[in-house]
């Protein structure tokens, strides 16, 4: 009954250990694409192009859905 108890204990633990690896993978790519909102928003500014200042609302109004 032990054996089986640890098993569980050990297979759960690793699904944690898994989902935490996924969730730093996720958090690593919205800070690369909120990196990437201020630089075309910064872009956006210094040239004025309307279309720039559309893409970083979009990727920004995407990460933040």
């Amino acid at each position: 009954m032990k054996d089986k108890v640890g098993q569980k204990r050990k297979a759960v633990d690793g699904e944690v250990q898994n989902l935490k690896r996924k969730k730093q993978a996720l958090q690593t790519d919205i800070d690369s694409l909120n990196a990437s909102t201020d630089e075309l928003a910064q872009k956006a500014e210094s040239s004025r192009y309307i279309s720039l200042i559309v893409k970083s609302n979009t990727v920004g109004h995407f990460i933040f859905r």
